[in-house]
């Protein structure tokens, strides 16, 4: 299970209201592996750095993931996760996702929006053996 605090969630919400249509994206830190329960305790946008169609492919900002992993490389949390959006979209895996899908020790958080709101929200993980994403329970407290 993934557990998220819907004050965690106003901080995306906030990134997304500001994103003119492109994927927003970001980190979770927070303690827990999959397979086991995740707690996420802090949630970190990032600047989408893909060089084209930002609209429908994320990349989260390298430098900022780096820092992180340093900042947190002693501490009893560390990165756990990741989120994305899909303008216009579900909150399911596309194509471009599974092929981008190699930590699985990481979930993906995807958020289907309409505009600036956000109307689904769905965690996944990737199996490896199997190349496709599996759903998560999401608990939002």
């Amino acid at each position: 299970m993934i557990t998220v605090h819907a004050e965690q969630l106003s901080v995306i919400k906030r990134s997304i209201s500001l994103s003119k249509g492109e994927e927003v994206c970001g980190l979770f830190l927070g303690s827990g592996l999959l397979p086991n329960s995740v707690m996420v305790t802090k949630v970190v946008p990032t600047s989408n750095v893909a060089k084209r169609e930002r609209h429908k492919r994320f990349e989260i900002d390298p430098v900022i993931r780096l820092q992180l992993e340093r900042d947190t490389r002693n501490l009893p949390i560390g990165i756990v996760g990741h989120y994305h959006t899909h303008p216009g979209g579900e909150a399911v895996p596309s194509e471009i996702d599974l092929a981008s899908a190699h930590e699985p020790n990481l979930f993906w958080l995807i958020i289907g929006t309409s505009g600036d709101t956000m109307k689904d929200i769905k965690a996944w993980s990737i199996d490896p053996i199997k190349g496709k994403f599996i759903n998560l329970e999401l608990s939002i407290i």
